[in-house]
């Protein structure tokens, strides 16, 4: 539950209370602005809260992307993360931030506009769902934006023949695909992003036999696959 309602005035407003808007108001209010983080959902988390599957791991070795510093565990305390680690440890890390910053955090808001320029900005957005819901402006000195604008709904894919196929067609996201029993499956994946690394790794190491990536555009539009097959096992 929140703390109350978002301020009237603070330094700084950050849009989104995913892992960037959470980092990013924890070195703000370190750096001693005054801080409200606008989140539209009930939770915080992002991406990781909202499509990650119970076999997500992270796709890039731990040194970029570890918020050990930022929750006072950092030297080991309690634990090193791993290299690629689990969703599950993940959120762990996410709630212990998003503990910390409690005051700070206002979910079920959603920014409707920003207006102004040169520090002077007014924020308008929406307090709370349904018929209750109440609009607000909060006047700042300064607006990040912590909103990812590529990874939305998952995009349905429809192709000729499509309604002939015997077998699974799932998006890999949001545990859609939890009960399959992978062993001895042939498979292929649309997409070469993050989620479609995520389900090659998730495909192989529960016994696909094959595993084939297709994607729109040549060359290794995801990166962090070359990281990923640097730790993963020969198959």
């Amino acid at each position: 539950p929140r703390c109350g309602p978002p301020p009237e005035q603070v330094d700084v407003v950050v849009v989104g209370a995913g892992l960037l808007g959470m980092i990013t108001a924890k070195r703000c209010l370190d750096a001693g602005f005054t801080v409200a983080v606008l989140e539209q959902r009930p939770l915080v988390g992002g991406i990781w809260s909202m499509y990650a599957n119970g076999t997500s791991q992270v796709n890039s070795s731990e040194g970029g992307y570890c918020l050990k510093e930022f929750i006072g565990e950092e030297g080991g305390k309690n634990g090193d993360n791993r290299d690629h680690s689990t969703a599950a440890e993940v959120l762990r890390d996410f709630a212990k931030l998003g503990e910390s910053l409690k005051r700070h955090i206002f979910t079920q808001v959603k920014v409707v506009k920003v207006l102004g320029s040169a520090g002077d900005y007014h924020v308008l957005f929406q307090d709370g769902v349904g018929p209750s819901a109440a609009a607000a402006v909060a006047r700042c000195r300064g607006v990040v934006l912590c909103i990812n604008d590529r990874v939305g709904l998952p995009r349905p894919l429809s192709v000729p023949g499509q309604e002939q196929f015997k077998g699974v067609v799932a998006d890999g996201t949001a545990d859609s695909l939890a009960d399959v029993d992978w062993r001895g499956k042939r498979v292929v994946i649309v997409g070469m992003g993050a989620f479609a690394v995520e389900n090659v790794r998730t495909a192989l190491e529960n016994g696909a036999r094959e595993v084939v990536v297709v994607g729109r555009r040549h060359g290794t539009i995801c990166p962090k696959m070359i990281d990923y097959l640097n730790f993963v096992k020969p198959w």
